[in-house]
């Protein structure tokens, strides 16, 4: 008896590889991520740079590009009908203020290069990964995600037990973030009127998803203790949002 062998069409897979990070984990509650100036800078070095090949890479693979969700279509659209000043709105698409971000460059998203010991003069660097929040938007919603991060210890105080973080500075790390990138991207590059938008923009996106995680509930103990940080937190200090005016 003859038998044939059911043929399968093999489904198209894309395989994605790279290095491992290099570099050292930094300890969130240690701060170094967020005082240390060398650090913030090459935290801004590293967007300028990485903006610099995104404008490329759009360039040269425009319909890809296009493919990519927009900030406000993130998580499942908790950003819809967000707050956006019309000078904001009005830059939407320009290549100088928007394009193929990474979308959460925070502490536990990047390792530090250190210099070698017997190169006092040299800079850190970092090694960048977590790329699960890709997506476009402005420029300066990228750096907003890293100053979101001292503004929330400044206002609200450790995610451990609210207690005061005398350490988070948001002007002064905003300073050296900007100085890393302009240094980049070019003097004068970053709209720092928008920056600040960027950045209430930032509270209210984290407001809106971790109250929706929690009426939606089912949400694991320690997941839980940072939502209702961050709603308390927000329920004491809303979001600015005469800057969207």
């Amino acid at each position: 008896m003859s038998s044939r062998r059911r043929r399968t069409r093999p489904t198209p897979q894309i395989i994605a590889v790279s290095e491992y990070a290099r570099g050292a984990a930094q300890l969130y509650l240690g701060y170094r991520w967020m005082t240390d100036a060398a650090v913030v800078r090459a935290w801004g070095v590293w967007f300028g740079t990485f903006h610099a090949a995104s404008r490329r890479f759009s360039a040269a693979q425009p319909a890809v590009a296009s493919r990519m969700q927009k900030w406000d279509e993130m998580h499942h659209g908790v950003l819809a009908g967000a707050p956006v000043a019309p000078a904001d709105a009005a830059v939407e698409g320009n290549g100088e203020h928007w394009g193929v971000l990474h979308g959460d460059v925070n502490p536990s998203n990047f390792f530090v290069v250190d210099p070698p010991a017997d190169d006092p003069s040299g800079s850190p660097q970092l090694s960048v990964f977590d790329w699960d929040q890709a997506q476009r938007g402005w420029w300066l919603w990228d750096l907003a995600q890293a100053i979101f991060g001292v503004l929330m210890l400044a206002e609200a105080g450790s995610v451990v037990d609210a207690s005061p973080v005398p350490q988070a500075n948001p002007a002064e790390f905003s300073d050296r973030l900007v100085a890393g990138y302009e240094s980049v991207a070019g003097a004068g590059s970053v709209d720092r009127a928008r920056l600040g938008r960027m950045v209430q923009l930032r509270k209210y996106f984290y407001g809106a998803f971790c109250r929706r995680a929690l009426a939606e509930g089912n949400v694991p103990p320690a997941m839980a203790h940072f939502l209702k940080y961050i709603v308390d937190w927000q329920d004491r200090m809303p979001v600015d949002k005469s800057v969207f005016q």
